[in-house]
Parts: structure tokens; sequence; C-alpha cells
């Protein structure tokens, strides 16, 4: 309707489009529709890579920790149990540490914001899950026995270990990597060789602790 009003009011040559006005109308019609799919051709790949940013984001940006906590207040009253419970929360902890001295070494390559953040939030949850473990076992920590008292020093050390690694990760990641990025600085060979062998140590030494952890066993 629109579409034959301004044909009426504007009065243009029209006869291009047919012999009668309704088959005008209807050419051009199918001229508009045609143009708007064109039109859509042209602008969906940048619909499209937009929205992927988006997604993207909303999909690998970190999340608050969701898996719940080993520490059971409930166990306090047994020793071993309690002992058990936070092994298996300092287990995590290392399973968390090594996750980051993994994400850590692409970026000096190449800066992911994501990937940053994911790193970020994990330093995050390391934190949280150390302030949890030593006040869990400091309630515990009264009346032990010679071993379960070696026993709880051995977890409180290793958990504040795997915290120290994560402010490492955390520094480098936020330290030295973004700063490479944003001024798009790069290792020379010999010192990219360097980070790699040290980064290998770090996370051979972290695995190794995470196998003691689960073995109980330092010669395994």
């Amino acid at each position: 309707g629109a579409m034959l009003v301004a044909m009426t009011i504007a009065a243009p040559d029209w006869s291009w489009l047919g012999a009668s006005a309704g088959q005008q109308l209807i050419n051009l019609h199918l001229l508009f529709n045609l143009g708007c799919a064109l039109a859509g051709l042209v602008l969906a790949p940048l619909v499209l890579a937009a929205l992927s940013r988006v997604i993207r984001s909303a999909a690998e940006a970190p999340g608050p920790e969701e898996r719940p906590g080993a520490l059971d207040p409930a166990a306090l009253s047994d020793p071993e149990r309690a002992l058990a419970c936070a092994m298996r929360e300092v287990l995590h902890m290392g399973e968390t540490a090594e996750r980051m001295l993994r994400r850590v070494m692409p970026l000096f390559d190449q800066w992911d914001r994501v990937a940053a953040e994911a790193i970020a939030a994990d330093e995050a949850c390391l934190d949280r899950m150390h302030d949890e473990t030593k006040a869990y076992l400091a309630a515990l920590g009264q009346g032990l026995d010679a071993e379960l008292s070696r026993r709880l020093a051995e977890i409180v050390e290793q958990a504040a270990q795997f915290e120290a690694a994560g402010d490492a990760v955390a520094r480098m990641t936020f330290g030295l990597a973004r700063k490479m990025g944003a001024e798009g600085l790069a290792f020379s060979p010999d010192g990219k060789a360097e980070l790699l062998d040290f980064h290998d140590d770090v996370l051979a030494n972290a695995q190794s602790a995470l196998h003691v952890l689960m073995t109980r066993n330092p010669a395994a």
C-alpha cells in the first residue's frame, strides 16, 4: 500500500517495470525484496562475527566456582576423616594451579582476554580454597597425636605452595604477558627457550606434588 502511494506521489517513469500499474507494482516489490536479500548477504558476515564474539565471551568467560568444597564441617569430630577432606581440597587446589600453568604460556605468544580472565578466576578460587583450608585445619588442630599433627602440617604446607604457584602465574599473566601483548613485544629465541624450560620444570613439580598427594608416597 505504502509503495503504491509512493509511486503515485513521485510519479516517475515506471514503464520499464511492466506494461500495467499492477505489473509494475509486483516487479517493484520483487526488486525491493531482492535488494533486502543482497543487503543481508553483505551484512551477514559482519553480524555473525559480532555475535560470535559476544557468544564466545559469554560461554568462555569464567564464572563462579561451582564445585562443592570437600571441607565437611561434620568430619571435624573425626580427625582422620577431616584430614582426608582437607587432602581432597588441597588436591583440587593443585589441579587448579596446574590448569593455570597450562593456560599461561600461550598468552606470551598471543594475548587472549578470555583466557586471562579464566586464569584470574582460578587464582581467586585458589585464594578462597587456601583460606578455607587453613581455617578448617586450625579448627581441627587441637589434641592431635604426633602422626596426625605431622600430616596436618604437610597439608598446610602443600596448600601454601599451590596458592603461591597460582599467585606467580597470575603475576606472569597480568604483568609480563599483558604488557608484551599491549606493546607488541616478543621473546628472543633464547629467552623463549629459557621460559619454556622454566615453565616445564614448574609444571613437572606441580604434577609430582599432585602425584604425592594422591599416592601419599613421596618415593612413588
